[in-house]
C-alpha cells in the first residue's frame, strides 16, 4: 500500500511538472471561487453518515499559476445519531494548470476549525487538500468535478476530532485585466 501512495506522489509531481500553467497563457489576477460537495464522515461508530459542505475562496493566481488564497466554509453532518456542525477559515495555495479548455487543480490549506459534535464545542486546527478537472464555460468561468478531504483536529479524546471526505462541484469566476 505505502509503494502504491509513493508511486501516484511521483505521477502527480509529473503531470503538475508537464502541464504548462494557466497564468503563462494569461496575465496575473484575482481568482474567486465556490463549491459545494456531499461529505462522508469518517467513523467507525456509525456507518454511512453523509452531510453537505459548502466553501468560498479566493485569491491572486500568480503567472505560474500558483494562487495564495484565503477560504472559508460550512458543513453539516444529520444522520441518525450523528448531528454535527463545522465551520472553517484557513489560509492557503492552489495550483492551477491548463490545456486548452480543460483544466485541473490542486489546493492545500490551513488554519482555525469549529467543530460542534453533541456537547463537545471546540476551536482548533484545521486542514484540507483538494483538487478537481475544470473544463473553460468562457474565458473568465469554469466548472467541474472536485474531490477532496478535511480534517478538524480537536485535541481531545474520541469524538472530539472529524474527518470527511468530499466529492462535489467547484464553480471558478477568473478576474482579469
Amino acid at each position: 500500500m505505502a509503494g502504491l501512495r509513493r508511486r501516484s506522489r511521483h505521477y502527480l509531481l509529473i503531470l503538475l511538472a508537464a502541464t504548462p500553467a494557466r497564468g503563462q497563457e494569461r496575465p496575473a489576477g484575482a481568482e474567486v471561487g465556490i463549491d459545494a460537495s456531499i461529505g462522508f464522515l469518517s467513523t467507525n461508530a456509525v456507518p454511512d453518515v453523509r452531510g453537505t459542505s459548502i466553501n468560498a475562496h479566493g485569491g491572486w493566481e500568480l503567472r505560474l499559476g500558483i494562487a495564495p488564497e484565503l477560504e472559508f466554509g460550512f458543513a453539516s453532518f444529520n444522520s441518525g445519531p450523528v448531528d454535527e456542525g463545522v465551520s472553517w477559515f484557513m489560509a492557503g495555495a492552489r495550483y492551477s494548470g491548463e490545456i486548452g479548455w480543460f483544466a485541473f487543480f490542486a489546493q492545500a490549506h490551513a488554519g482555525y476549525g469549529h467543530l460542534t459534535n453533541y456537547n463537545i464545542v471546540r476551536d482548533d486546527l484545521a486542514w484540507d487538500f483538494a483538487g478537481g478537472f475544470l473544463m473553460r464555460a468562457t474565458n473568465d468561468v469554469s466548472f467541474g468535478p472536485r474531490f477532496g478531504t478535511r480534517y478538524i483536529d480537536a485535541f481531545v479524546p474520541a469524538g472530539g476530532s472529524t474527518l470527511w471526505y468530499e466529492l462535489g462541484v467547484s464553480l471558478q469566476l477568473t478576474l482579469r485585466p
